[in-house]
Order: C-alpha cells, then structure tokens, then sequence
C-alpha cells in the first residue's frame, strides 16, 4: 500500500483485543477502514473487486438455483465431498450448505482448479420457505435440495362497525 495513504493503525495491545477481533471479523474490519484515510480504502476497495471472484471460486462450491412449481431448487456441485460432512441448514429466509472435500493429489499442484478443504455456500432465498419441509439428495457428487416456498393465501379480513 502506497505510503501516506494510512494513519495510525489500531495495533492489537492485547490478548483480548485479538480475541474480539475473532469474535466479531466484521467490527473490526468497519474499525480499521474508518482509521484509514479514504484514497487507501478506495485503493483497497478497488483491489478486492478485481480479486474478489478468484477468492469466492477457492472456497464457494459451483451451484445454479432454480425456481420450480412448488418452490426452489438449488444444485450445488460438491465433487469428491464426503457424505457425512455435508451439513444443510434451512431457515425460512435462506439455506446454508456446509461440507468437506478431500485433497485429491499428492505433491504440489501446478494447476489447481479444483476445490477442497471446508468449502460453505449461503443462499439467500426471495420468498419464505418452509424449512421443515425441505429435502437434500446427494448423488455423484452433486447435492440437490428442493424447498417449498410459503403459499401466500389471502385471509379475509372482517370490517367491523361501531
């Protein structure tokens, strides 16, 4: 980063102010940008745009969502992923999908396209769904989860006189 650009750095003093950085990575990133100067957070800013794909493609699975009859479905490519490590969590707002996937190579890789390690993927759905009701299929390395949406059904409203 160009010289100048950054004033007083917050310096971790302490064992507890490094903790609160872990607890909450978001808080102290917001405390960091407002102590630089606003060329470095511009600078910063324009660099991750650049960057950013490159990151999500090394840690976010490969997926396409569908909008069916009866609600959504999500299918996410999760090749080599152990079964047991596969962790979906539905909330009526958005599905999380979690898993593990194995190194596949021995030795240092020269080209690396593949994924591996924890990778996790969050979807955020348009309408509610139901996440009692939605189901998860893994199969040759691809993961399909179907999950209803919430019928929206009018309900008749009684206007009352005095």
């Amino acid at each position: 980063m160009p010289e100048g650009l950054v004033k007083n750095l917050p310096v971790v003093e302490d064992i507890y102010q490094l903790i609160e950085a872990v607890r909450d990575p978001k808080k102290a990133v917001r405390e960091l940008l407002e102590e630089m100067e606003p060329e470095a957070v511009e600078a910063l800013r324009e660099a991750l745009h650049e960057i950013y794909p490159t990151i999500r493609a090394s840690v976010a699975p490969h997926a396409d969502v569908y909008k069916t009859d009866k609600g959504y479905r999500i299918v996410v490519e999760l090749p080599g992923a152990d079964p047991d490590s596969i962790d979906v969590k539905a909330y009526e707002d958005r599905i999380e999908v979690a898993a593990r996937i194995p190194k596949r190579g021995e030795g240092t890789p020269i080209i690396r396209e593949t994924i591996t390690g924890e990778v996790r993927r969050t979807f955020q759905m348009p309408k509610e769904i139901i996440p009692d009701e939605v189901e998860a299929v893994f199969e040759h390395g691809v993961l399909v989860i179907d999950a209803p949406i919430v019928e929206e059904k009018p309900v008749k409203v009684e206007v009352k006189t005095p």
